[in-house]
């Protein structure tokens, strides 16, 4: 555990708000899968998610999670372009010969 949290204070930054948004969509979509089995279950469980994040201290880490993930991501933009460009140029390349 100690070595998710290695590294500078921007990367300490990106893996917590990473972790608080992931955990934001686990849970969306733990609803949404309840809602396939029962829709009471699905309304009770929204209400107690939505009691965490529709206060003001969930929101507050909610939004501040997504701002600084965000901002964090363009910090280095020419980084974001160049993995965009690995990860997904190869294929296009070697189809069109």
């Amino acid at each position: 555990m100690n070595n998710l949290w290695q590294g500078n204070l921007a990367t300490r930054l990106r893996i917590g708000s990473g972790l608080i948004l992931f955990a934001y969509a686990f849970f969306h979509f733990i609803n949404i899968g309840l809602g396939l089995v029962s829709p009471t279950w699905m309304d009770a469980f929204q209400d107690s998610r939505s009691w965490i994040t529709r206060s003001t201290i969930g929101s507050v880490v909610l939004y501040a999670a997504f701002g600084i993930h965000a901002a964090l991501a363009f910090v280095k933009p020419g980084a974001v372009v160049a993995r965009c460009v690995c990860l997904f140029g190869r294929p296009f390349k070697s189809s069109w010969g």
